[in-house]
């Protein structure tokens, strides 16, 4: 339990593990997203491209299914067996077939994977590395295909107010957009839940459900801002529209750590957001 100044005395912070708002539309890439925007947005600009955004952004947005291996003495066993499967979303960052999602979403290295892209095409792979304090996982998909990437923002120094958008799928449901804006550029305090956690966090208004952790955030350009992580919930369980996201440095620290990654992440990866400059005006929809 945590306690936060204003209105939301009391809350809870749930990993999004495994919920769809608004109409549905279809995306010219042949796979259907649905469009949330039930938080207020103050950009109309922002909405009014929120379609080119989703079109083109969502080639680089996968919905993932992840398990365990099977041992192989238990698969010639009679006997009934678990195959422990977790699903979330995540993001491709090179054309080589690399994904980053959420730790709790890859569990652990080995586990493998079954990602979903455009068109319904379906990638394998498996979990290559994990930072359980972080909650960062990488996966590499198995194929020679050139994917498309992320185009990660060069300034981290968000403002307060900014509207965004995220691409993820709830469960078994339909992927999903959601608009809503930032409301801090810094949560300000640790996070840890299980085995997992993070000691830097963006706050979102956004409206996320359980199987979105891991997907993408895009600023109005189309620019990657961060990835989905958790969602905020009261102590009564209800949700609060507010989500948490891994920003781009803490995301490029851990990507150069284990590819060889482009110059934007390296670059992302030497900045702080405690060095970001605090805005001299905060923006109605910030708390």
């Amino acid at each position: 339990m945590e306690r936060q100044k204003g209105k939301l005395k009391r809350f809870f912070i749930i990993p999004v593990f495994l919920g769809l708002a608004a109409c549905a539309g279809n995306s010219e890439n042949g796979r259907a997203i649905g469009l949330s925007h039930s938080v207020p947005v103050s950009s109309t600009a922002f909405l009014k491209s929120v379609d080119t955004i989703i079109k083109e952004r969502d080639y680089s947005y996968v919905s993932l299914a992840v398990r365990k291996p099977e041992d192989k003495k238990l698969k010639s066993s009679p006997l009934p067996r678990t195959i422990e499967i977790t699903t979330g979303s995540g993001f491709i960052i090179d054309k080589k077939g690399h994904v980053v999602t959420a730790g709790h979403v890859g569990v652990s290295r080995g586990w493998e994977v079954i990602a979903t892209g455009p068109h319904g095409k379906i990638f394998r792979g498996h979990v290559v590395a994990l930072q359980r304090i972080g909650d960062m996982a990488l996966i590499k998909l198995d194929t020679s295909e050139l994917l498309t990437p992320v185009i990660p923002v060069k300034d981290p120094c968000l403002i307060p107010g900014a509207s965004v958008l995220s691409l993820g799928k709830p469960g078994l449901r339909q992927d999903v957009a959601r608009v809503g804006s930032l409301s801090k550029l810094r949560f300000g305090k640790p996070v840890r839940y299980s085995k997992y956690g993070y000691d830097e966090a963006m706050v979102l208004k956004l409206q996320t459900r359980r199987g979105e952790s891991g997907g993408p955030v895009f600023g109005q350009s189309g620019a990657f801002l961060g990835m989905i992580v958790s969602t905020l919930s009261s102590a009564a369980g209800a949700h609060l529209n507010l989500a948490h996201a891994i920003p781009t440095p803490e995301l490029g620290k851990f990507i150069c750590k284990h590819t060889r990654c482009q110059p934007a992440w390296r670059k992302l990866a030497r900045k702080k957001l405690s060095t970001c400059p605090m805005p001299l005006v905060v923006s109605a929809l910030a708390n």
